[in-house]
């Protein structure tokens, strides 16, 4: 499974995920597509991933991704 963090306004509705939930599915599968905009604005930080994790930049969505959009309290999956 690729995990895929995007930017753009909060979501409130889908599947939410803690940040540290997110973490941990990074961290098990060993990579992490980001959108560009999103450690443009400051909706991710480097800081926050795991260490050792291979890090992808992508404007677009991996095929097969799971799609996370910033939510209140963490991340929520895009439907």
């Amino acid at each position: 499974m690729k995990v895929y963090l995007t930017t753009g306004k909060t979501a409130f509705q889908g599947q939410e995920l803690t940040d540290r939930q997110v973490f941990y599915t990074i961290w098990n599968h060993g990579e992490v597509y980001i959108d560009p905009r999103a450690l443009q604005d400051g909706t991710v930080s480097l800081e926050d991933l795991p260490r050792g994790v291979t890090v992808h930049f992508t404007p677009e969505p991996p095929e097969d991704a799971l799609v996370l959009l910033p939510s209140p309290r963490g991340w929520r999956v895009k439907s």
